[in-house]
């Protein structure tokens, strides 16, 4: 497999690949990696996290995002409590790529 089908395969797999048939975001300077990153960050339409099953404890769920505890009323579980829903600011900071790191804790 040649390197152009190898980087789309890996943009498609990463969910947000790029329209046309080069799948991938290609950048050569600064401004075109802001412009790709944008552009991907640009495309969360939805703030939701999926989970592999539904926590045990409910109660024991902590969210951290940006290194700050995300509170939980700030946010809500999916449908059979196999994802979690942002709410509000915290969606919207998503979205504009303001969060650069999500952490989920699950207790007992």
């Amino acid at each position: 497999m040649n390197g152009f089908a190898v980087l789309n395969q890996l943009s498609e797999a990463g969910g947000r690949p790029s329209s046309g048939d080069v799948k991938f975001y290609s950048a050569t300077s600064g401004q075109e990696l802001a412009q790709a990153l944008s552009a991907i960050t640009g495309q969360v339409s939805e703030c939701i996290f999926s989970l592999s099953s539904p926590p045990p404890n409910l109660q024991s769920v902590a969210l951290v995002l940006g290194g700050k505890n995300v509170q939980q009323t700030e946010w809500s579980y999916g449908e059979g409590n196999r994802s979690i829903i942002l709410n509000g600011p915290w969606c919207s900071k998503l979205k504009a790529g303001d969060v650069k790191q999500a952490t989920l804790k699950i207790g007992c």
